[in-house]
């Protein structure tokens, strides 16, 4: 029996010891309790995996699949519906440096406005544009679009929005206008007494006039209109320097819109060209 004692007494001063160097840290009841219900329930805790999908409900389960490939998503763009009717076409296609056509975009129909002419349209007011006729005139991106006016048909470019968007931006863009006779000019400029806002126009053959556009505008739009256009004219367009208008860019009929594509992550545009489709003026 006395051994028995000694035993005990032994291992008990090995065992305090260790508590007391160890100095252990104690919790109430209620604070095991709360412990307890959070690991019961993950819910509230922070993801550390932001965007982490789900895996599908057999992986769940335990289930493992082997990895599929990766699929590259397709490149977004608004629809474009199948030309119908009369009217006036443009084919539109990216272009290499060269100003080669490199990849079909899209067919775009001209707007219609033939009780104004092109500058009455664009409804300048309040140092920006409001067109009758066209698309919305919003966000920080570059909207074009062609238009049937009573002074012929004719080519919008309007960047920026009025009252907003862009709080500083500029703008160097050259137009090509081929195939046209030499019967473009300047129809309507947006801002003209404004010392940011420049356009040359020079012909540099017997059938091709280049524009070059410089544009600065603090929230509120700029813009252009040329033409007016023959039902073949060839537009070229050396988007050079776009800034905030840059990214979004679209090219807008009554049939639907275009997106055209950067050429880098800043949202510089790639040069690009209409070219007018007269075969396709009243089809039906």
């Amino acid at each position: 029996m006395k051994n028995h004692i000694l035993v005990l007494l032994g291992l008990s001063l090995l065992i305090v010891p260790y508590q007391n160097c160890s100095n252990p840290i104690s919790f109430t009841n209620e604070e095991i309790a709360n412990a307890e219900l959070l690991a019961e329930d993950e819910s509230d805790l922070p993801n550390l995996l932001p965007n982490e999908p789900n895996p599908p409900e057999d992986q769940a389960n335990g289930d493992e699949k082997e990895d599929n490939p990766i699929e590259i998503p397709p490149i977004e763009r608004e629809p474009i519906k199948p030309p119908a009717g009369c009217g006036k076409f443009f084919a539109v296609y990216s272009t290499n440096d060269k100003g080669d056509k490199k990849a079909e975009l899209g067919i775009i129909k001209a707007f219609s406005n033939l009780d104004m002419s092109a500058e009455e349209n664009y409804g300048y007011h309040g140092f920006s544009a409001h067109p009758v006729v066209g698309p919305t005139i919003s966000g920080k991106n570059t909207k074009i679009f062609l238009l049937e006016s009573s002074d012929g048909l004719n080519l919008n470019i309007i960047f920026n929005q009025d009252n907003g968007g862009s709080k500083k931006n500029h703008i160097a863009w050259k137009v090509n206008i081929d195939d046209n006779k030499l019967q473009d000019t300047v129809l309507f400029m947006d801002d003209p007494k404004h010392k940011e806002d420049k356009i040359k126009r020079a012909e540099i053959n017997k059938h091709e006039s280049r524009y070059v556009m410089n544009f600065g505008y603090y929230s509120n739009t700029d813009g252009v209109i040329l033409g007016p256009l023959r039902d073949t004219a060839r537009i070229k367009v050396n988007p050079a320097h776009s800034g905030e208008a840059g990214l979004g860019s679209v090219i807008i009929g009554p049939n639907g819109a275009i997106k055209l594509p950067a050429r880098n992550k800043k949202g510089e545009l790639e040069k690009f060209m209409l070219v007018g489709l007269d075969d396709m003026n009243c089809t039906q």
